[in-house]
């Protein structure tokens, strides 16, 4: 009888009445949804949360073993590097060795002589060209030796002149320009 009763009181209320009654079921609905997708959001947040904590704790497995890999690479870089620094000195100290041997080798000492010996030929030269001169104006007939020998002794101290130029450049280290050796056919 009380399902009949309710059904009268029901059917007995007004419409603003029932209005009412269903804004508050609605309103408990809405208070009762809110509560569950909270927690439903509060879940996916945990598990979220979780996930990522499981992956750093990896990452950090991860990068401390990447770390001891870079670790033992640098070790063996720097032990690389030290190896490669001694070969650097006992390089250098080679190559001081070898410009003390060249700077006492006989090629340098040979072009020194030879540039000495170019220097003695020209002055040589420039002699035998005051000699003939003054042969020429002691001996009679004798002028055509110095128009004869002259343009001859011109000709080897302009070749020797050029030897000269070029060993000056071979004690300088400049590039030689071997087309004008400075030694002609008659040599």
């Amino acid at each position: 009888m009380s399902e009949k009763g309710s059904d009268k009181e029901e059917s007995t209320l007004s419409p603003e009445q029932r209005l009412d009654a269903l804004e508050a079921t609605v309103g408990t609905n809405k208070l009762g949804l809110m509560i569950i997708a909270l927690v439903i959001l509060v879940g996916i947040s945990i598990a979220i949360t979780s996930l990522i904590m499981v992956n750093i704790g990896d990452d950090d497995k991860n990068a401390d073993k990447s770390l001891r890999t870079l670790q033992t690479q640098m070790d063996e870089h720097i032990g690389r590097l030290d190896e490669l620094s001694e070969q650097l000195i006992l390089t250098s100290e080679k190559v001081n060795a070898l410009d003390g041997s060249i700077s006492n080798s006989s090629n340098k000492t040979l072009r020194r002589i030879l540039l000495e010996q170019e220097i003695s030929n020209q002055q040589f030269i420039d002699a035998a060209k005051g000699a003939i001169y003054d042969l020429a104006h002691m001996v009679p007939g004798s002028r055509g030796w110095l128009e004869l020998y002259n343009e001859q002794l011109d000709q080897a101290q302009e070749q020797s002149a050029k030897r000269q130029d070029i060993l000056k450049q071979l004690n300088t280290s400049k590039t030689v320009d071997t087309d004008s050796s400075g030694f002609s056919e008659n040599f």
